[in-house]
């Protein structure tokens, strides 16, 4: 498993709590099919620029869950009522959906998104402002 806590400080690689990658999107970088991301308690972000083309992108066969403290060693242990876990479009103005991320999650086939609170997207196109899916065959 690949752990993301934005407080880490160690090697930054997702091995441990304490090595934990701070990205959510380094960390799905990282994985490959059947990998499973556990997130700590945060707001995320798929950018730090204002490029609203930007979003979290899934990949197939991972699963990514939310709603961890950053200690837990299995899965079952996690609260995700406890320990609300964002993917945040808001990446412009705080409060100010104008500038938000077009979408914040792109789907992936036989992926997991699980405990999360996916907020801040805003598009005018086709597909969610959250969550939109690509297509496959």
């Amino acid at each position: 498993m690949i752990r993301v806590n934005s407080a880490a400080t160690g090697a930054k690689d997702g091995s441990s709590w304490a090595d934990a990658y701070t990205d959510v999107q380094d960390a799905l970088t990282s994985a490959t099919q059947g990998d499973e991301i556990w997130v700590a308690a945060g707001t995320y972000k798929p950018t730090t620029t204002a490029d609203r083309t930007k979003c979290f992108v899934m990949k197939t066969g991972v699963a990514l869950y939310g709603g961890f403290a950053g200690t837990e060693t299995t899965r079952e242990e996690r609260d995700w009522q406890a320990h609300e876990t964002i993917l945040s479009g808001d990446i412009g103005a705080p409060g100010n959906s104008s500038d938000n991320s077009y979408h914040v999650v792109i789907g992936g086939f036989q992926a997991v998104l699980d405990g999360f609170t996916v907020d801040g997207g805003n598009t005018t196109g086709n597909g969610g402002g959250c969550i939109t899916t690509t297509t496959h065959q």
